[in-house]
């Protein structure tokens, strides 16, 4: 009958119904033969079999349309007339053959087609009733009581089994639609559930970084305002004046690495940030971030040690950009939770097939439950540091955007007051890695 991807429900309906309708004609051809009723019967029954199958080959090929179902229901009207005027009126087939353009007509028509065929159809079976019974027209009885009983029992097995089938094709029809449906509903509530929960996690994100990014600012504001006051007064002491220039210095240094860390987190999510790989040597950026943040861990005397592997520079085929924001991060991370004195190491490492670096710290630590959800967007995981430093968390989530869209991995291990440390692991060549990797998906 067509499949439900290429066909609609009555075009599919069409195709059943002449199927059917070409069946019944040339099974009740091979009837009237059985019966001896006659050549002429023969022959139009054939034929008229013959225009349906027509009928239903275009139907699978090109599909029905209003042309082709006005076609099929003025031949079975056809053929209401000729049974009734050759075959002993409505006595013999001719209320199975109305009963079943009936049946077909609401399955192939919509709107005021359905009515007009339905109306006209009442009005040729009434006009035909009419006339056999005022007698208006020459109508014939069966030779034999027997010659009606067995052409009714033919004609009515054959009508049933084709009314059988058609309406086992409708429900059948049905069901497929209703599984097609309730698939769809079912995929769009999941749909609909996934953009909401992404809705509430963004505007819960969304809500810790202006949260968090007003603190700078108002620093800034306030700090900038005590300037000028003082300025204007000039009471303001040397010792005084580098303290709120340092305090200035310290706040917007926050906003600007807040606002760097939503920008580039930003894009990464609309999916326009995309790796530019190239050769990249881990100690170079290791070296470059450790000298972005040696003013912040002198402060706190923190010691920063940077091991590399003697005589053998790591090198990764990776995106030097992204591999710079990570480090910085996970630098700046163990810095403001190392406390006074403390100690924090990089450590590079290279095998075969990957390549490597962790940051280990002596610091406060963190729970397991923190540990669980501190890449997970959803979750507000950010504390004060050792020396009271704020954040938002998001730096740490955006490294693990990076490493994915590098097609590394990065891990944390911790215990509450013995340290941290994040280790990431890259591969050693990433475009081969990509490349195997498609490879891989092609294979399955």
């Amino acid at each position: 009958m067509g499949s439900a991807e290429k066909f609609t429900f009555r075009q599919r309906a069409y195709n059943a119904s002449t199927f059917a309708a070409a069946m019944l004609a040339f099974c009740i051809s091979i009837g009237d033969s059985a019966l001896g009723i006659g050549l002429v019967s023969g022959i139009f029954t054939i034929c008229l079999s013959a225009v349906f199958f027509a009928l239903y080959y275009h139907g699978r090929s090109k599909g029905s349309n209003i042309i082709s179902n006005y076609a099929f229901y003025l031949i079975g009207c056809f053929a209401i007339f000729y049974d009734w005027f050759l075959f002993y009126g409505i006595r013999g087939t001719t209320a199975m053959i109305a009963i079943f353009i009936a049946l077909v007509i609401p399955l192939i028509s919509t709107g005021r087609d359905r009515l007009f065929m339905g109306g006209i159809l009442v009005i040729i079976f009434s006009s035909l009733f009419l006339a056999e019974y005022f007698n208006w027209a020459p109508i014939e009885n069966y030779p034999t009581k027997v010659d009606h009983i067995v052409d009714l029992y033919i004609s009515a097995t054959i009508f049933m089994v084709c009314v059988f089938a058609l309406i086992g094709f409708t429900m059948k029809n049905y069901d497929q639609k209703k599984n097609l449906v309730d698939q769809y509903n079912k995929q769009l509530q999941e749909a609909n559930k996934s953009v909401q929960e992404a809705l509430d996690t963004r505007n819960k994100f969304f809500s810790i970084i202006s949260h968090d990014l007003r603190n700078p600012v108002a620093a800034l504001s306030s700090l900038a305002e005590i300037l000028y006051d003082h300025e204007q007064n000039d009471d303001l002491s040397k010792k005084e004046y580098k303290e709120i220039v340092n305090g200035i210095k310290k706040s917007s240094y926050n906003a600007l690495a807040l606002l760097d860390n939503l920008l580039q987190w930003s894009r990464a999510e609309t999916g326009k940030l995309k790796p530019e790989l190239e050769w990249v040597a881990l100690q170079d950026i290791v070296q470059h971030a450790v000298g972005l943040y040696a003013s912040s861990a002198s402060k706190k005397e923190i010691t920063i040690k940077a091991l590399g592997i003697e005589g053998k520079p790591v090198k990764a085929y990776s995106d030097a950009k992204m591999l710079n924001l990570v480090i910085r991060n996970l630098l700046s991370n163990a810095i403001k939770f190392t406390a006074h004195k403390g100690l924090i190491v990089i450590e590079q490492f290279s095998n075969e097939n990957q390549v490597g670096f962790a940051v280990v710290d002596n610091g406060i630590g963190m729970t397991h439950d923190d540990q669980r959800r501190i890449f997970d967007l959803d979750h507000s995981t950010s504390a004060r540091g050792t020396n009271d430093e704020v954040g938002t968390g998001l730096g740490l989530k955006l490294c693990k955007q990076f490493i994915d869209l590098l097609n590394g991995t990065i891990e944390v291990s911790s215990k509450a007051g013995a340290g941290t440390t994040f280790t990431v692991i890259l591969p050693k060549n990433s475009k081969k890695s990509k490349l195997a990797n498609t490879v891989a998906q092609n294979l399955n």
